[in-house]
């Protein structure tokens, strides 16, 4: 293995739908080796001395509804000119998945990013394909410490989100593509960290094409994969045809319009934190796909009243950044004045989206419309 090869954990839950579904993907779009799993004695201990979370009464109302025991039940490998991929199957829920790096270390499969393959649920049952940080700026319901964060990975999940946009296009899925607001665990990981994630009901979880879509988004990261290359390199009629090709082969044939180049989009990034909107984070995922700007951690608008200052200190720390975005009019006056003041004694800069097309924008490409 080279020194600087990049390795990507891509964990998958064999309790949740849709990450079977972008597991059955990436096994058939590449040629993967499996591995031998670490002894069950090595990962009871792991487990012992590095330990998820526990689940809450209000994440799981029953015990019966935390299934598994967090070992690993499959590990797979496939190497690229840049990256070691290792998929790992996980008997248990990703977003008690504390500690993970620690685990992964301990069994000799250390990551440099750690990639959660899963369903997304709402209440709105919108049919998207997401991308987002994990934290929790308040209390922990949903797995994590509280008013904690994890370390995001900015530019990797540009890198999907925009793969995802350009084949949900290409290839007639229809979905949505959105960034989401940070949120629920895991936190407590020393590595950079993102959800990948197929919406929003068991309707759509299981829907092969947007499995096909997540996985060949996750693949992208390595340079081996940009979205030509990947078809031409790595897939076969055989090995990669699923239920819907055949009666989408014309959208295929079609190129997605008025997106800017993967050469342009992602060369020299500028990280972000982000503020304002709703849970989808639509206009910072507007900004992401129209300016050199990449977003680590993002707090909605519901949120903004009572985010603790060590919180928002901590958002830029491990986004590595000193540059805020705001969705300007979504954000109530005195929560931007708040915001405003905490930022601006921190010496940091604030923009919003107008701001952010100016600055990292690319003038050759129309800006579309502003409000």
């Amino acid at each position: 293995m080279k020194p600087d090869l990049k390795t990507v954990a891509i964990i998958c839950s064999l309790s949740d739908a849709a990450s079977v579904n972008i597991k059955d993907n990436l096994l058939k779009c590449v040629p993967w080796e499996e591995k031998k799993r670490p002894p069950i004695e090595k990962m009871t201990a792991a487990l012992f001395r590095f330990p998820p979370s526990v689940p809450t009464l209000e994440s799981m109302p029953s015990a019966s509804d935390f299934l598994g025991t967090n070992e690993m039940t499959g590990i797979y490998e496939f190497k690229t000119s840049d990256i070691l991929f290792h998929l790992i199957l996980l008997d248990g829920k990703h977003i008690f998945q504390d500690r993970l790096d620690c685990r992964l270390s301990f069994l000799d499969l250390p990551a440099d990013l750690i990639i959660f393959a899963s369903k997304h649920r709402s209440k709105s049952e919108t049919k998207a394909l997401t991308v987002h940080p994990t934290g929790n700026p308040e209390k922990s319901a949903l797995g994590g410490e509280p008013y904690s964060l994890s370390v995001p990975a900015p530019l990797d999940m540009k890198k999907i989100l925009w793969t995802m946009n350009v084949l949900n296009q290409k290839m007639g899925l229809g979905f949505d593509v959105t960034l989401e607001v940070t949120h629920h665990g895991p936190t407590e990981l020393s590595v950079p960290s993102l959800f990948a994630e197929i919406g929003s009901t068991e309707n759509e979880w299981g829907i092969p094409l947007a499995g096909e879509i997540v996985a060949k988004s996750i693949l992208s990261l390595s340079v081996d994969f940009s979205e030509k290359q990947a078809e031409s390199k790595y897939e076969s009629e055989s090995k990669c045809e699923l239920e819907s090709k055949c009666e989408l082969e014309s959208e295929h044939e079609s190129e997605p319009s008025n997106l800017i180049p993967a050469e342009l989009l992602l060369s020299d990034p500028v990280f972000a934190v982000g503020f304002g909107g709703g849970h989808y984070a639509q206009r910072q995922t507007k900004s992401l796909f129209r300016t050199r700007l990449a977003f680590g951690h993002i707090f909605p608008k519901y949120q903004l009243e009572s985010l603790p200052e060590s919180v928002l200190k901590d958002a830029f720390l491990k986004t590595k950044t000193r540059l805020a975005f705001f969705d300007k009019k979504s954000i109530k006056g005195e929560d931007r004045k708040r915001l405003t003041e905490m930022i601006e004694a921190l010496g940091f800069q604030i923009l919003n989206d107008k701001d952010a097309v100016l600055e990292y924008g690319f003038k050759d490409f129309s800006a579309g419309d502003d409000d």
